[in-house]
């Protein structure tokens, strides 16, 4: 079972190139098209931002022809035509196979699971860009920024960027600072403090007080105050704790209850509380205000 290279060819993608490979029989691999990735890639490549498109077309003993990859680009760029902006590439490759289990074969070649870039790859090469920023580590760097989104595109309900460019946050210097110290909060031993909405009340509190947030984060992130057991931040660290077995509760905790659970021991303790009995986290009023 293999396939052999015939021949591979840099050309310049045209309307009739694309209806060409558009048109032609997948091969069985082949997923549905999926919308989604349609408009996702209409929108690279109207924005100028697209690469080398890179095609297969496995071709059998017969010399039939069968679509191995490019059925999303090929297809949204037939549909383009005259509309198709100018100077765009394909690298087009030609593959002899001798069945139809060769071309599964082919097809892994193609984006295998293990060597897609992660959201946490995208998230570091953003992160790298900004000196400041590179000692952090990455996962709680990404967990910085998701959770500043989430905090100012829910609960300020101001626009944020969306899938990707959420991590274009870390080239706005105004959160350096929140996102360098959360390098020393989010670690392997805090997975409970790692969730958006978590995250996203951590920077609501440090946005209203940074110093006084330091203190009970720090707390949180070590299971609270000794020796009292009802504290706001013992409390709060043992409710997330069971947050994350869902089995315990009778309904899951949605994201929005997770914050304003966090925002609630917050403010118990910013209002000298020494002891609260339970996580109060009802959503009947809208979020709490930051104390």
């Amino acid at each position: 079972m293999a396939f052999t290279l015939l021949k591979s060819e840099l050309l310049a993608v045209t309307s009739e190139l694309a209806r060409q490979v558009a048109q032609m029989p997948g091969s069985a691999t082949e997923r549905p098209l999926d919308d989604k990735r349609l408009d996702y890639l209409k929108g690279q490549i109207m924005a100028g931002q697209a690469t080398v498109f890179n095609w297969a077309i496995a071709v059998r003993p017969d010399e039939t022809e069968r679509r191995i990859n490019g059925q999303h680009s090929s297809d949204i760029l037939a549909k383009l035509d005259g509309d198709m902006p100018s100077g765009l590439m394909v690298n087009l490759s030609h593959y002899k196979v001798d069945d139809e289990r060769d071309e599964i074969l082919l097809f892994r070649q193609f984006d295998p699971k293990g060597s897609l870039r992660s959201r946490g790859d995208i998230a570091g090469a953003y992160q790298m860009m900004e000196e400041d920023l590179r000692t952090v580590p990455r996962p709680a760097a990404k967990s910085a920024a998701e959770g500043i989104a989430w905090y100012l595109g829910r609960k300020v309900g101001i626009p944020v960027p969306k899938g990707d460019e959420v991590y274009d946050l870390f080239h706005q210097a105004e959160y350096a600072p929140f996102i360098v110290w959360m390098g020393n909060v989010l670690t392997m031993k805090t997975p409970e403090l790692k969730k958006a909405p978590v995250v996203g009340a951590i920077f609501a509190t440090w946005d209203k007080d940074p110093e006084a947030a330091k203190e009970f984060w720090h707390n949180v992130s070590r299971g609270g105050e000794d020796f009292a057991e009802k504290a706001p931040t013992t409390t709060l660290d043992r409710w997330l704790q069971e947050t994350k077995t869902p089995k315990r509760r009778k309904s899951p905790i949605t994201d929005t209850q997770l914050f304003q659970g966090c925002i609630y021991a917050w403010n118990a303790q910013r209002n000298g509380k020494t002891a609260i009995e339970r996580i109060n986290y009802d959503m009947k009023k809208g979020f709490f205000d930051v104390d």
